[in-house]
């Protein structure tokens, strides 16, 4: 795949989700001379970048090969926006979840109309679910990420970066199963080949870091952290050469610092950021030099955190 099809992403999805702000935040002690600037994907429809990366699978399918019954598994983000696609496009949806998967967003998937099953904890045990839902319903399994139409479609939030910015040093989104920063990725390379592409991935769920030190994929036994969007044991096949392509660096943070992040957001923002969500800003705080004048944007994926562990998490 290449920018045009990031580009007929977009062309596809443009009536389905919102083009979402860019907005530049406040001096930050820290980091005094840097210009930051946040990509707000919490503002997206169903509050995650995962609507376009969904719509545009589905749209890019078409009806003969979606059929009108789709699988898929996700831990929430994906969950919601693979829910509401397929209730605008007369689709039914039955979704994988994790145990103790957070329960604004599982509340918020069934309210668009999917069915949801609970099963296991882990990635791998969602995907084998969902494999055999797919062929006891006769249903189309969806991967959350590891698919072009879907790294296209996240792309997209890309694109409107590069649209606002001439000029960008450093561009910082989380990475999971590797489908938003995959698609960002090959988009910010495309345009501003200068700017570092710079990966953040929570310290318990850090699959992509050894990856790129083995020089090829590494898949986790298991994950412990409180960012639930990165729980990945691995990033997609797909994925992976295209990260491996356009990625400079990885920063690897803690569950605190991403704590502190959300903190931030909140307290000096009033944004309301869900931990992997915060994730890019953490990295940013942890790797940009201190005294560098550049200018940085950190994609803000996701704002769904049910409110009982956001208070929480404030008040560590």
């Amino acid at each position: 795949m290449d920018i045009s099809s990031v580009q007929a992403a977009r062309e596809r999805i443009s009536e389905d989700v919102v083009r979402t702000p860019l907005i530049k935040a406040p001096k930050i002690a820290a980091l005094p001379k840097a210009a930051l600037y946040l990509k707000c994907e919490n503002f997206q429809i169903t509050r995650s970048f995962k609507p376009r990366g969904a719509f545009n699978l589905l749209r890019g399918l078409g009806c003969a090969e979606r059929g009108d019954a789709v699988v898929t598994r996700s831990s929430g983000n994906f969950a919601q926006a693979v829910a509401y696609a397929s209730s605008r496009l007369g689709i039914e949806a039955t979704i994988v979840m994790p145990e103790g998967a957070p329960k604004i967003k599982a509340e918020r998937t069934k309210s668009f109309g999917a069915k949801i099953d609970i099963c296991g904890k882990t990635s791998f045990e969602g995907d084998e679910r969902a494999k055999s839902l797919s062929q006891s319903l006769g249903a189309v399994l969806l991967s959350p990420y590891d698919h072009e139409l879907v790294i296209a479609g996240q792309g997209t939030a890309a694109l409107e970066v590069c649209e606002e910015l001439e000029q960008l040093d450093y561009f910082y989104a989380p990475v999971g199963g590797g489908g938003l920063m995959g698609g960002c990725s090959l988009v910010m390379k495309h345009f501003m080949p200068s700017c570092k592409v710079i990966v953040a991935e929570p310290s318990g769920a850090d699959d992509f870091a050894k990856s790129i030190a083995a020089g090829s994929r590494v898949k986790l036994e298991s994950v412990n952290t409180i960012a639930d969007g990165l729980r990945t044991l691995s990033v997609g096949e797909t994925n992976w050469p295209i990260l491996q392509r356009y990625v400079d660096e990885v920063a690897v943070v803690s569950d605190q610092q991403i704590v502190e992040a959300m903190k931030w957001l909140y307290f000096e923002m009033g944004i309301v950021v869900e931990p992997s969500g915060a994730a890019s800003v953490a990295a940013a705080f942890r790797n940009l030099p201190r005294e560098s004048a550049a200018t940085a944007v950190c994609v803000i994926s996701g704002g769904n955190v049910d409110p009982i562990d956001f208070q929480n998490y404030l008040a560590q």
